[in-house]
């Protein structure tokens, strides 16, 4: 066992995030391991796989829990502190750790007040209903909370990379992680409908498209986010082919708008002089 911590803990929760804790408290050397689901069908499997218990908080045994995750949707976290604070549990020097990533450490205040250490965790990885802990390993992971530093041992613990965050700029870390992630998304669909547009099935254009990004990504791992990931008319401050572009969008305002304020962030990568720069952003912000 690492350290005490892991002597016994519970989890709220039990989707892809919490049953991946649950086997990682486990991993850790776990002894006594409480969870609570509403779904009876994965309480049951993960009892079974893990030897576990399910929590009662009438049981005199869930007193001696020190480490609890609550892994929750979102807007159930707050609702989910209140009920615990109610509980008869003594909550002092106990460590409760919610794993959202929009949401701050301060949902659990009513648990604080109680005498608990309140942190939030969020790991900046997608899990399943099977993942173990390694699914944790060289991830980065957001910290804030009353109790930083004990967040940043079960991170590394976990194997993974501890960042701390100050608790009023948890939104916008959050932001930076839909934006990169889910946004991406919306990125490639307007990519996918402009090939639609030039003749491509849905299909053929995903299929076209898809090696291009991953080599785009493959870049950033190599180079960094700066000009040498960069290709096309951007790169090269090609005013000609970006005027044909946006042309070519005028009967589809939205991609248009679009294009263009994806092409204007990008071209504070592109390695430029000052007056080329200049030119490419006049012709981006135009609506002629």
């Amino acid at each position: 066992m690492k350290n005490k911590f892991y002597r016994s803990a519970a989890v709220i929760g039990i989707g892809r995030l919490g049953s991946t804790l649950a086997r990682s408290m486990k991993h850790l050397g776990c002894r006594e391991l409480y969870i609570f689901d509403l779904e009876a069908e994965r309480i049951e499997t993960l009892t079974a796989e893990l030897d576990a218990k399910i929590i009662d908080l009438f049981n005199d045994g869930i007193q001696a829990v020190n480490l609890w995750f609550i892994t929750v949707p979102d807007d159930k976290i707050s609702e989910t502190a209140r009920g615990l604070a109610n509980a008869p549990i003594s909550w002092i020097n106990k460590i409760v750790i919610h794993c959202s990533g929009a949401y701050s450490s301060t949902e659990l205040e009513p648990l604080a007040e109680k005498g608990a250490k309140t942190l939030s965790i969020h790991p900046m990885q997608s899990f399943t209903l099977n993942s173990g802990i390694d699914k944790f390993k060289g991830i980065y992971c957001g910290i804030e909370g009353g109790d930083v530093e004990t967040g940043i041992q079960i991170v590394q613990d976990l194997g993974g990379i501890p960042i701390r965050i100050e608790t009023e700029k948890k939104t916008l870390y959050h932001a930076s992680a839909v934006t990169a992630s889910n946004h991406l998304l919306g990125l490639l669909k307007s990519a996918v409908q402009i090939g639609e547009y030039a003749g491509l099935s849905s299909d053929e254009a995903l299929k076209m498209l898809l090696p291009l990004v991953s080599g785009t990504i493959s870049n950033v791992y190599e180079y960094g986010l700066n000009g040498k990931c960069l290709t096309g008319p951007l790169s090269r401050g090609d005013k000609q082919v970006v005027k044909e572009h946006l042309e070519a969008l005028k009967n589809y305002p939205e991609l248009l708008e679009y294009y263009q304020i994806t092409a204007r962030m990008t071209l504070g990568l592109a390695d430029l002089d000052d007056d080329t720069r200049r030119e490419m952003l006049e012709l981006l912000n135009s609506s002629d």
